[in-house]
């Protein structure tokens, strides 16, 4: 239902190729013990959840009721910060993000460059 090559440059084959190509790509990963298939049985948010879900789980990283919809983040306005002696060690870096251009008004896709100077 969602398939489409309207706003995909890169793709040109039509739903019969991309199924047979989905199939081979399958098939070359049987057996390895990171492979994990996430099928098109939800919406495309439902989906992009899943795989990230699938992803942390694979890195051990705990991600809560992080990705249900009733989650909330929590963000806390400090007035004024501690001198910096009272941290422990630390280097300052510096994060960029570049926002892409995304298919859905719910979908939100960047990039992140983090450095240091």
């Amino acid at each position: 239902d969602f398939y489409s090559t309207e706003d995909h440059a890169c793709r040109s084959e039509g739903v019969d190729l991309a199924r047979e190509l989905d199939y081979k790509s399958a098939a070359a990963w049987v057996g390895h013990p990171y492979f994990d298939v996430i099928d098109n049985s939800t919406n495309f948010e439902s989906k992009m959840n899943r795989m990230i879900e699938s992803v942390c789980q694979k890195l051990g990283i705990d991600i809560g009721d992080r990705l249900q919809a009733t989650s909330r983040k929590l963000k806390y306005l400090v007035a004024l910060l501690p001198p910096d002696s009272e941290f422990p060690p630390f280097q300052d870096f510096d994060v960029v993000h570049h926002y892409l251009q995304s298919a859905g008004p719910k979908v939100q896709a960047r990039l992140r460059k983090r450095g240091q100077k």
